[in-house]
């Protein structure tokens, strides 16, 4: 499966990394799971998760344990287990690393506007407070709302909004659907943890095993 992985790789490096480095260098900031992931044109087939310098992280870069979740911000079964990768994350945060990866669900309204918004957000440096907010006060994902939150947050309002309106954050979403189709991501939430697949929402003891720790 290796030579498939790099073909997406060498696919991902042509289109993705140029539309990575425009996002970003053009704005560096002074257990069941019902959800489904959209379908996109079939891409060459992965076996596991490739982890971007502009995919959110929290956590160290060396940590034994790397957590990789496909979801969304209007998703419950991702809202669930987000609380329980904050416990993880909190009693380990020297041995857990959590990346997360939008794959927005045609199954909820407004989910992809959210996810551009948490990058928008991100280019200010304050991804995991948005992301944290989109989770703990679930509402209506428009952009109207995702601005509010933004002022909220006090983010640099004028810049979000432009972020946002521009759908400049959107080909990055696509991008991580697109690799999410590769890996047979069908539902939300699908965590890989250390590499290995686990479909659905996961309790902190689910994760505590599936760890190792």
């Amino acid at each position: 499966m290796h030579w498939k992985r790099n073909l997406f790789v060498l696919g991902s490096a042509a289109v993705g990394f140029g539309v990575l480095a425009a996002f970003w260098i053009s704005t560096s900031p002074p257990a069941a799971s019902e959800e489904s992931v959209p379908e996109t044109s079939a891409p060459s087939p992965i076996d596991a998760p490739f982890v971007t310098f502009v995919d959110p992280a929290k956590g160290p870069a060396d940590a034994e344990v790397t957590i990789v979740e496909f979801g969304d911000h209007a998703c419950p079964y991702c809202r669930t287990t987000q609380g329980a990768v904050d416990r993880l994350l909190s009693e380990y945060p020297s041995r857990v690393r959590f990346v997360w990866k939008s794959a927005p669900s045609p199954l909820h309204p407004g989910a992809e506007t959210a996810a551009e918004a948490a990058l928008c957000a991100q280019r200010q440096g304050r991804f995991w407070d948005f992301h944290d907010r989109l989770f703990a006060e679930p509402s209506t994902f428009d952009q109207a709302s995702m601005v509010i939150l933004a002022n909220e947050l006090r983010l640099d309002g004028v810049a979000f909004g432009e972020c946002l309106a521009s759908d400049a954050a959107r080909p990055l979403v696509e991008r991580t659907v697109l690799e999410a189709r590769a890996l047979g991501v069908t539902g939300i939430p699908t965590l890989f943890i250390n590499g290995v697949r686990h479909e659905g929402a996961m309790s902190y003891e689910q994760l505590l095993e599936a760890s190792g720790l």
